[in-house]
């Protein structure tokens, strides 16, 4: 029994390092082999920008917007998902300071979450192509013309990359930001769609219309990408990712650590409604290699192992996670956050799994004041 637990212990990380080998070469692989016609008119391009109780964050997001340079038509549309603080009123006392025309969508008092606002935002724009960003989102100049390249490449749904600023939280997050977007990216160039980010997400309206947009799913307070990246694999539509040297966004982290486990909380209870089997594959390779890195160093501590198998599982680990962190730093030009990943990597080893779970079998994590699932 002992060499078969070791044998599937070294079993699910190679398989590990397998996946991430492929997300490395992935993210070094040119993100599209569809060359972008710049004579190709795809129409003007409305941005959503969904937003609750984000008074603190709309004056740096609207220092960004004012800086954003781009030369067709477009639209900024804020959906207000019943914001009970300052937010809407700054920004109509802003909204002539921005270089494209803005309006307000409110959502109706039955109608509450993320997706619910994307959706109004979508039948309320004038454009056929749709970008959907954050409120405590920093967007860069290029951004527009970033995202562009992605309709004029013909995907119906596609990602960008996504960073995060500064608080005193940042550095752990900072580190896992980065590998996941690394790894989203990376896999996603080749063609396994796991990752996506609804901060940074691209689409046509013609597809989200398609893909009856949010409908059965409108109860779960999060999965605004993953429904429509899973929608978008069902339907066979075309799925990008784009270049995060060509222009990348910042987010806001989670202000403390109750507020970071609630997150992962509400991303990793929206798997089981997806349906997507390499999205579930991932995430019981994830949980597997957790467990095995747990019961691989007992049998050593038991002396039923050398420790040769605990040098290899915690060796593959460690290469392949520092090397993710190491290409996000690279791409963010800050390699000094790498001081931070021996700690960042305890951290989150050692939290996890244990938290995670307690907190999903609670009922009692929250998002924005709401439960995680709406009428719970």
């Amino acid at each position: 029994m002992t060499d078969f637990l070791i044998f599937l212990g070294v079993s699910v990380s190679c398989i590990y390092a397998m996946i991430f080998l492929f997300a490395v070469i992935g993210f070094f692989k040119p993100a599209s082999s569809v060359k972008s016609n710049a004579d190709v008119q795809v129409g003007g391009i409305s941005l959503l920008i969904p937003f609750r109780n984000e008074a603190g964050s709309l004056p740096i997001l609207f220092d960004s917007l004012k800086k954003i340079e781009f030369k067709g038509d477009w639209e900024i549309i804020f959906i207000n998902d019943h914001s009970s603080d300052e937010g809407p009123v700054f920004i109509q006392e802003n909204s002539g300071s921005l270089p494209a025309p803005l309006r307000v969508i409110n959502l109706d008092p039955d109608s509450k979450g993320k997706k619910m606002a994307i959706a109004k935002g979508v039948k309320g724009s004038q454009f056929p192509n749709i970008l959907v960003s954050d409120a405590d989102c920093v967007l860069p100049p290029d951004f527009l013309h970033a995202s562009n390249e992605g309709f004029k490449k013909g995907f119906d749904l596609f990602f960008g990359p996504v960073f995060l600023k500064g608080n005193p939280f940042r550095p752990v997050q900072e580190l896992e930001q980065g590998a996941l977007t690394v790894l989203g990216l990376g896999l996603g160039k080749m063609g396994i769609h796991v990752l996506g980010s609804g901060a940074f997400m691209g689409f046509k309206s013609s597809f989200f219309v398609e893909a009856r947009g949010y409908q059965g799913n409108e109860a779960i307070a999060s999965g605004d990408d993953m429904f429509l990246l899973s929608a978008a694999k069902r339907m066979g539509k075309k799925i990008g990712r784009l270049n995060p040297r060509k222009g990348h966004q910042l987010t806001e982290g989670c202000s403390g650590i109750k507020e970071y486990f609630a997150q992962k909380v509400r991303w990793a209870g929206k798997v089981h409604f997806l349906n997507d089997k390499q999205i579930s594959g991932l995430g019981m390779l994830w949980v597997l290699n957790y467990v095995f890195l747990l019961v691989i160093p007992i049998i050593f501590l038991l002396g039923k192992s050398t420790h040769l198998p605990v040098v290899f599982i915690f060796g593959i680990r460690l290469f392949f996670d520092f090397l993710l962190v190491f290409l996000a730093s690279l791409v963010r030009k800050r390699i000094f956050v790498l001081l931070w990943f021996i700690p960042a990597w305890i951290l989150i080893f050692f939290s996890y799994p244990m938290i995670i779970g307690l907190l999903i079998f609670s009922h009692k994590t929250t998002w924005k004041e709401r439960p995680l699932i709406f009428g719970k």
